[in-house]
């Protein structure tokens, strides 16, 4: 009984957001992202885990694999460590970073194969103000009071790149997933600066409830060879 108590008091909230992972429209695999609220020492923070993997038949053409902790203030959701380890067919990648926000400065280093011989394995960067993850701007929007025609700033980090970008409420839309039907803001992020945010000229757009909730029930992004999508199929908050 003390034990369950002693996790209570640890860990306040967890939301579990499970998504079906689509491409060109077939099912191959699914994605489940949880939110728990750490109460140690007194700082919150709020640790988000990204878990993604393809079924048994595509991984025998296509495996992919992608682990994320990602570790964020839980007032502004502004990033403090992030742990990833990818796979990507027999592309592997992996590596952890932590902010330092005293002095300005995030440690990145590679996990994949560590060999300190060799520059990259290891750098600092150079940062002027609160950095987020990627997966992290998505569920700190819920914050927002969305509106049509508003746009959110942030700076992006991920692996060894900083980046200044903007999310577009474009409009509002009825959208069907497996979860639910409802309206929703249709939110499309922009590189702010030369370039496109993602590779091989890709777009990306995210599905929000119209509601108090705001839960992103629909993620989209065009690719090289076709379309990935993650639609909610399940959400459990307790």
């Amino acid at each position: 009984m003390f034990y369950f108590v002693f996790l209570n008091l640890l860990f306040s909230k967890v939301e579990e957001f499970l998504y079906q992972t689509k491409f060109r429209n077939l099912r191959v695999g699914n994605t489940q992202i949880n939110l728990t609220t750490s109460n140690q020492n007194d700082n919150q923070k709020i640790i988000l885990t990204v878990n993604s993997s393809t079924n048994k038949i595509v991984d025998l053409i296509y495996k992919l694999r992608h682990f994320s902790t990602i570790v964020v203030n839980a007032k502004d959701f502004s990033l403090i460590t992030t742990t990833k380890k990818l796979q990507q067919g027999k592309y592997i990648d992996a590596y952890t970073a932590k902010v330092n926000y005293d002095l300005k400065q995030i440690f990145y280093q590679n996990t994949k194969d560590i060999n300190y011989t060799q520059s990259g394995d290891q750098l600092f960067l150079s940062i002027n103000g609160p950095v987020y993850d990627p997966f992290s701007i998505i569920y700190y929007l819920r914050n927002f009071n969305l509106k049509v025609g508003e746009t959110y700033n942030f700076k992006s980090y991920n692996k060894k790149k900083i980046r200044d970008i903007d999310l577009y409420v474009k409009k509002i839309e009825s959208l069907r997933t497996p979860y639910i039907s409802t309206d929703c803001f249709v939110i499309v992020p922009h590189h702010r600066g030369d370039g496109p945010l993602l590779k091989h000229q890709g777009e990306m757009q995210i599905w929000f409830t119209a509601d108090s909730s705001q839960i992103p029930i629909k993620i989209q992004q065009k690719m090289k060879h076709g379309i990935m999508e993650l639609n909610l199929q399940d959400y459990v908050k307790r």
